[in-house]
């Protein structure tokens, strides 16, 4: 990641695959009405973690942030992407069980706190810090609560 336009890219990589993801989410409040509430507020905040990642933009430009090679790899990410796009034809072209999508969901969420997709940029500056936390609060809140949903039934 040695250019900003790199990490610029790499940036708005993260930060589709966590609208994505909420797109995925809003798909399912469609599908299960029982349970529309809880999508739609794992939907928004997807939308919220989105707009935060973006909310670097200005910082990557101006050297204050940094996405550093070693700790970004654009494969996974859209990789990531890729999965969860699928995900998301499957959900808006057939009915599915909705075992299978809390399934699903504690995966993606699992996925990120696994391979630390939100833990990829580099600064001394505490807000920074301070938002990354909170993403990784926000993934591990969505993880429990799904698997909680999951083996709740």
């Amino acid at each position: 990641m040695n250019t900003k336009e790199d990490q610029l890219k790499a940036l708005e990589a993260q930060a589709e695959l966590e609208e994505v993801i909420g797109q995925l989410y809003q798909a399912y409040a469609g599908r299960f009405p029982d349970q529309k509430s809880f999508w739609t507020r794992l939907a928004s905040d997807e939308a919220r973690h989105a707009n935060w990642v973006r909310s670097f933009r200005d910082k990557v430009v101006g050297g204050s942030i940094v996405v550093p090679e070693d700790r970004f790899r654009m494969s996974q990410v859209e990789a990531a992407l890729n999965d969860v796009k699928d995900h998301l034809r499957r959900a808006r072209g057939q009915a599915l069980p909705l075992e299978s999508t809390l399934q699903t969901a504690v995966y993606i969420e699992h996925s990120l706190l696994e391979t630390h997709l939100f833990e990829f940029l580099e600064s001394d500056k505490p807000e920074l810090k301070d938002l990354l936390a909170r993403l990784h609060s926000d993934t591990e809140k969505h993880f429990h609560a799904l698997n909680d949903l999951l083996v709740g039934g």
